[in-house]
């Protein structure tokens, strides 16, 4: 591509789309979501446009008067040619009825521009020998796929004649048996979902399999962020509560022992052994200031004194923990802390960095933080809107940084803090925080902060940097606002109330406003331990360090799950011919295989086993090669590289190469827990709520069904219940993203005491879909025959949905 070629573009049809929508508002409808202001190769009329779409949004009939208004009160009517331009556009418009034809035509240049941008980016990346090869084919690919999704949405039409032939598609769906061309084998599960559909992203789970050992779960704070007790090994570094390092000088396993959970007043929860230290002062102690230090206690000790003399609980407090300093970051933090947590308070990243604030102080403050590149300008009282000091259709290095930091997703609901500032020094994270509540916090009695947010994220972030500071925080939450939007009544998001405190020394706030209310604690109260509880055995070990107190910081953690059902689901659709794919990310290629053979020839587990070998020899292995030979011509792909497909982009570049070759039945991924996505890989849980999202998107644009496994929470065993909802592990937005949610349990039944207990050695299972598009939610019997891995269901519960699907097939015919 030569750098003298002026890129490709049409002026006078993008000049006739804005004229056209001047002059005939009413075919706007017929356009709107085909354009957006970056498909105009011109920075006027991309302005003219993004006043015209801000017009359409707030129901303003557009005109000459309201356009010109816009502009004005964006600071932009000069750079968009000014009132005569606005004049010039109804002017040249050769036939306005001709707007959709002009829309086709801007569209078309503004793909051929974005591919030679792609093309361009590609050619950089394939020079750079610094880059690796799956990183370039990875973008290559991304560049590409995004030009071609845009291309599509030109050829969806703008829906509005196809509902007849959408009811008629549906009709015509549920007269035949379509909604099952995709079956599972069990006709309770295909009744409740509807079959599996393309697109439908489901998440099976099932009880933690019993007599599986635990991982030493605790969780030790070290330099490097958390860290479980498991994985300390001599020399390690963990961190105290005076915020220095201490080495751990010796290791000692404990067995099995009894665990118990502690819970502060702060709602913060700790799990450790009776004869843990914990550094406390009684209340008699802070009254007399006898011992104002506090003494080490055994975890014993402070549970036989809970309770204070007034009845109350409360009597223990731990003490405030000095900002913790983590290992120094190699990596130079690409935005001002500061300005970062000003964004994330009140900012937001479209086309552009705008952040809303009416405080002049504040406002010369961004100005004076932004990169040496950029720039910042009011253009409302309070909106500071940041771009590139050179206008050279680049971004700004704010909006560059944002997008690294994987922070360009739009919506108040996702934000989020970055590890390497959850993980930087105790100055940055400071600059941090004031940031935040500079722009979006309250300070209340002098020394409270309120800080509120609907991102589930952001809250569970900014409690933790207050805590590694030294903070004290209590999280609650806000009931769902309603509200009236043109007529309907609307449910508005969840919100997390976050209050704070720090000590005198720690001031959390930079504004004049909110210093002018802050005084800081009066009387420094500790953590109060609240209640102790026992809550089962678990394996233990114990860590000797070289602080003479003994006392580190901790907190705690814990993971497993389940894989048959769903195989058998794989195993019944490749029967169907259906192309099925196996992501295996914790067991082997083989192990998936012997299942699939146990399933298809009666090839007993056993014989797979080593202890059976003598009997192995002594039967007869037909069956097994008669099974391999069935099981050869089934189209399923096990992929067990389990370091590559952790990612779940790298999934999504397999499989849209793989359906290229013939189209793909089902996916599933085993297990959930142990994908990574690429960035901030030191938060499980958003890394897990980023590859939902992704896994959800990628099940939608290339239309492939996903089967996800995922683990339930320990509180099901522990409880001895039916699992729900609020059972998965670690995710709540698997919850929202999930099309459905399967369970799957051992069976209750009454204990020789008369409590309940799972059926460990039984064959019956409990099969209920928590969740369904189709709104039934049902359980379903089951058995497993272990011999072969089968899912044997009911029979009797599958001839009663067979007579439910009868009457509903004669309850359609009467519509006819």
């Amino acid at each position: 591509m030569k750098a003298s070629k002026t890129p490709p573009q049409n002026l006078e049809a993008e000049a006739s789309v804005l004229g056209s929508m001047l002059l005939l508002p009413e075919q706007i409808p017929l356009i709107v979501g085909k354009l957006d202001q970056n498909d105009f190769y011109m920075t006027q009329n991309a302005l003219v446009y993004s006043a015209m779409l801000h017009l359409i949004d707030k129901n303003i009939k557009i005109d000459l008067v309201t356009l010109k208004e816009r502009l004005v009160s964006c600071n932009e009517l000069d750079e968009a040619g000014g009132i005569k331009r606005l004049i010039e556009l109804e002017e040249i418009v050769p036939h306005a009825q001709n707007l959709k034809e002009y829309v086709d035509i801007v569209h078309n240049y503004s793909i051929r521009r974005k591919m030679l941008y792609a093309a361009q980016i590609t050619t950089d990346l394939a020079y750079d020998g610094s880059i690796p090869l799956d990183d370039v084919v990875d973008s290559a690919q991304r560049e590409i796929e995004a030009v071609a999704t845009r291309f599509d949405m030109i050829n969806r039409g703008s829906g509005i004649d196809s509902k007849d032939h959408l009811m008629e598609e549906i009709y015509t769906e549920i007269k035949s048996d379509s909604t099952l061309d995709r079956s599972t084998g069990y006709i309770g599960i295909d009744y409740s979902l509807g079959g599996i559909k393309s697109s439908d992203m489901i998440v099976l789970a099932g009880r933690p399999s019993s007599g599986k050992a635990q991982p030493l779960d605790a969780k030790v704070l070290t330099p490097n962020g958390f860290v479980l007790m498991g994985s300390l090994k001599l020399n390690d570094y963990v961190l105290t509560p005076d915020g220095s390092k201490s080495k751990v000088i010796g290791i000692y396993e404990q067995g099995v022992k009894s665990v118990y959970e502690l819970q502060f007043s702060d709602d913060s929860k700790s799990q450790c052994t009776e004869d843990h230290l914990w550094l406390t002062t009684t209340r008699n102690e802070r009254r007399s200031r006898l011992r104002k230090d506090g003494k080490v206690r055994t975890l014993k000790e402070i549970k036989n004194t809970l309770i204070r003399q007034d009845g109350q609980a409360g009597n223990h407090q731990i003490p405030w923990t000095k900002p913790v300093e983590f290992k120094s970051q190699k990596e130079i933090l690409p935005i001002e802390p500061y300005l970062l947590g000003m964004f994330l308070g009140d900012g937001r990243y479209d086309r552009t960095v705008k952040i809303w604030n009416e405080e002049k102080d504040l406002q010369d403050k961004i100005i004076s933080k932004l990169h040496i590149d950029d720039t910042a300008t009011i253009t409302e009282p309070n909106i500071i809107r940041i771009e590139r000091k050179k206008r050279n259709n680049q971004k700004s290095e704010f909006a560059k940084s944002l997008d690294e930091l994987g922070l360009s997703i739009p919506g108040s609901a996702y934000k989020f803090i970055p590890s390497i500032y959850l993980y930087a020094s105790p100055f940055d994270r400071l600059e941090l925080l004031r940031g935040l509540v500079d722009s979006d916090g309250y300070v209340n009695n002098g020394a409270l902060v309120e800080y509120s947010t609907i991102s589930e994220m952001l809250k569970d972030d900014i409690s933790f940097l207050i805590r590694s500071l030294g903070g004290k925080v209590t999280v609650t939450e806000k009931p769902k606002p309603r509200y009236t939007y043109k007529g309907d009544m609307k449910i508005g998001k969840l919100a997390y109330r976050i209050f704070f405190s720090f000590q005198n020394n720690t001031v959390p706030v930079s504004s004049k406003k909110h210093l002018s209310r802050w005084k800081g604690l009066k009387r420094i109260a500790g953590h109060a331990i609240k209640s102790v509880r026992y809550i089962g055995k678990k394996i233990c070990r114990c860590i000797q360090i070289e602080d003479h107190r003994g006392l580190y910081l901790t907190d705690d953690f814990i993971p497993t799950h389940n894989t048959t059902l769903a195989l058998n689901i794989a195993n019944n659709m490749a029967i169907a011919k259906h192309r099925v794919v196996i992501f295996t990310l914790e067991t082997s290629k083989s192990e998936i295989y012997k299942t699939f053979l146990s399933m298809n020839g009666g090839a007993f587990r056993f014989k797979f086993n080593p202890f059976w070998k003598d009997k192995w020899n002594s039967l007869n292995s037909e069956y097994t090669n008669k099974a391999h030979e069935f099981c050869k011509n089934l189209d399923v792909q096990i992929r067990d590289e389990k370091e590559l497909y952790r990612n779940p982009r790298k999934i999504r570049n397999y499989l849209l190469q793989q359906d290229r070759k013939r189209k793909i039945g089902l996916v599933i991924i085993d297990q959930f827990t142990l994908m990574n996505h690429d960035h901030n890989q030191n938060r499980k849980d958003l890394n897990m709520e980023m590859s939902s999202n992704i896994i959800q998107n990628m099940c939608k644009d290339l239309e492939i069904p996903v089967i996800l496994l995922h683990q339930l929470n320990r509180s099901v065993e522990k409880d001895v219940r039916y699992p729900n909802m609020s059972d998965l592990r670690e995710c709540g937005a698997l919850e929202q993203d999930a099309d459905a949610i399967i369970f799957l349990s051992k069976v209750i039944k009454a204990n020789e005491s008369g409590g309940r207990m799972f059926d460990e050695k039984g064959k019956d299972r409990i099969c209920s879909i928590a969740k369904s598009k189709l709104g039934a939610v049902e359980s379903y019997s089951m058995q497993l025959a272990t011999d072969t891995m089968t899912f044997i269901a009911d029979n009797e519960q599958e001839e009663m949905i067979k007579l439910k699907m009868e009457e509903m097939k004669g309850t359609l015919s009467k519509w006819e």
